[in-house]
């Protein structure tokens, strides 16, 4: 393997078996040495291009995943880019962060055709609201044909549909949740895939909540009934929690859904998160008030 990579490729491997638990002897058996495999990740030595793929199939992960969390090591592809805009404080200074961020992938996209130049522009314009650009319509129309076309959703599709579940419609959301879910094989545990899902599952309820499209909210939360939220997903299973709240009270258990929306804010306060506490309270306001309980 090229020395010059050695050393990152070694921290990663090392980042990805702590992941999952895995010591030196599990990770090599029958492969290498454990001593090997330490000095490996610690860019002492070099490997064989055959022993590393032998020691990355013993990783529960698919590949797909491995090259995305493999990426997330360098600082300039676009999703590090778009973490950065979202870690701005400044609001001035993340304006015109996207903007500039925008603009390249807007004029990459007109130089070279390329739709992964145009899909990352749509996933900015949504994810960060940028306004007075481009209609909902606008972007749904590129985004479900290119999603049509697709056999398999990897995690360039997934993180997309995360976003643009935002603008797309209702049904064309139900059908694509339903691709994902039944996409996935389930004879692995993918935690990065995984992620994926359950965000666009709840961001898919949170659209159509507030489009107070129940019959819709109903399939998607049968969907969720069939899959396990991962024990370390906290951020899955109180927006699930949230959601079956919204649907209760629709439909008309006003007393217990009020009462449990409640102790939510509340328990988000005192366990020092404000931040998603204030987030569901407003989501739980702009409820109340197309149901008619508040003005």
């Amino acid at each position: 393997m090229g020395k010059e990579n050695q050393p990152m490729i070694g921290f990663f491997y090392r980042r990805e078996r702590l992941a999952n638990d895995l010591s030196l002897s599990q990770a090599t058996s029958q492969i290498t040495t454990a001593a090997t495999l330490s000095r490996f990740e610690r860019g002492q030595t070099q490997i064989a291009a055959s022993t590393f793929f032998k020691l990355m199939a013993v990783l529960p992960n698919t590949l797909e995943s491995l090259q995305q969390s493999y990426f997330t090591l360098y600082d300039d592809t676009f999703q590090q880019k778009m973490a950065y805009a979202a870690s701005l404080e400044d609001k001035t200074e993340q304006n015109h962060y996207l903007l500039t961020l925008l603009a390249h992938q807007q004029a990459k996209f007109s130089q070279t055709g390329l739709i992964y130049y145009q899909l990352n522009a749509f996933n900015l314009i949504v994810r960060f609201n940028i306004p007075g650009i481009l209609t909902a319509t606008e972007i749904a129309g590129p985004v479900l044909k290119y999603l049509k076309g697709i056999d398999h959703f990897g995690l360039y599709e997934l993180d997309l549909l995360t976003t643009m579940v935002q603008v797309l419609p209702d049904e064309s959301v139900t059908v694509l949740v339903q691709r994902s879910l039944l996409d996935m094989p389930r004879i692995y545990q993918d935690r990065l895939r995984d992620r994926y899902l359950w965000r666009i599952i709840n961001n898919a309820l949170d659209a159509v909540i507030e489009h107070q499209d129940f019959v819709i909210a109903d399939r998607l939360m049968a969907f969720a009934s069939r899959l396990h939220i991962p024990n370390d997903d906290i951020e899955a299973q109180v927006c699930q929690y949230f959601h079956q709240l919204q649907i209760d009270y629709h439909y008309g258990d006003h007393t217990t859904a009020q009462k449990r929306a409640a102790e939510l804010f509340a328990g988000l306060e005192l366990i020092g998160v404000p931040f998603y506490a204030h987030f569901f309270e407003t989501r739980w306001h702009k409820l109340l008030v197309r149901e008619g309980s508040e003005q």
